[in-house]
């Protein structure tokens, strides 16, 4: 049972809570105009800015690696030898390759210089009357950094259900839809080149090995060898989509589908910014005034 002292006690604290929030009304009130004044300046501003910010647009395609046939598991116990002298056999590797080749350094910057994307990712120092550079040209180096680091191309991977969205975003629609289906192209292309130069590689070098032994049991073994290298390599000489498998292509962005800026996010975000600009400026005009009639009060 609760005493009275305790509800006493209660009482108080729900008294002065409300007196609390009577007086932040008062007081808010009191400032309202500088509250407003500052929530509409704030508002305007960043609708302003919103409208002046260049237009980004988003292209993105969703795919996934491609399994090849494990030719490891055909093999037997000849797939460790097979991994041991370097042939390709297929499986889960495949699919690691191909994504690391995506995100690697040598492949972005083959991809920028065969685009002619340097320009456009440096305007400022790009001299587009003489077709030339104003000064050094940057390096691919520099251009990769610029294409990853702020945000142009994005690479998300869903390990749940094994797909990866690579989005292009930036401020040419047309740019962006061109940029992301090239991309895959060319990720495409070079993990099938590279598929059958190591395949021819591969079978090179079992052939000589064929023809410097005699025994039976090591000769069915490099047959096999080479019939899971031929495997590979007419995989990836009929396959286009060798790497990666396109579940959701690229649309092309219309005029109005731009992901920035959000000019109703924005305007909000400047609406609370400059209201609560408007509290400190009433706050700091109200806390000078005090100090000005203070020290205009007689000294004893």
């Amino acid at each position: 049972m609760v005493s009275n002292s305790e509800v006493g006690r209660q009482a108080t604290a729900v008294e002065r809570m409300l007196l609390a929030g009577f007086d932040l009304t008062a007081w808010m009130f009191a400032r309202f105009w500088w509250i407003a004044a500052g929530a509409i300046v704030g508002g305007a501003l960043a609708f302003a800015y919103a409208q002046v910010t260049p237009k980004r647009y988003r292209a993105e395609v969703v795919m996934m690696p491609q399994q090849l046939p494990n030719g490891a598991d055909r093999l037997g116990g000849l797939g460790g030898l097979g991994a041991l002298v370097g042939l390709n056999l297929g499986g889960d590797s495949n699919a690691t390759v191909a994504l690391a080749t995506l995100r690697g350094r040598g492949f972005n910057a083959e991809f920028i210089a065969s685009t002619g994307m340097m320009p456009r990712l440096f305007p400022d120092r790009w001299d587009e009357r003489t077709k030339s550079w104003k000064g050094p040209p940057p390096s691919l180096n520099a251009a990769v950094d610029a294409f990853d680091r702020s945000g142009i191309r994005t690479i998300v991977e869903d390990r749940k259900s094994g797909t990866i969205t690579v989005r292009i975003t930036w401020r040419e629609r047309q740019e962006a839809y061109d940029w992301v289906n090239k991309l895959i192209q060319q990720v495409n292309q070079t993990v099938r080149t590279r598929a059958i130069q190591d395949a021819q590689k591969s079978l090179g070098f079992l052939e000589s090995e064929l023809q410097r032994t005699g025994v039976l049991e090591q000769r069915q073994a490099i047959y096999k060898l080479m019939e899971a290298q031929l495997n590979q390599k007419m995989l990836a000489t009929v396959r286009e989509d060798y790497a990666f498998r396109v579940i959701d292509r690229a649309i092309l962005p219309q005029p109005k589908d731009y992901v920035w800026p959000r000019p109703l996010m924005m305007t909000a975000v400047g609406i609370i910014l400059g209201a609560l600009l408007g509290v400190a400026l009433s706050t700091m005009k109200d806390a000078f005034t005090m100090r000005r009639a203070s020290a205009q009060l007689p000294r004893a």
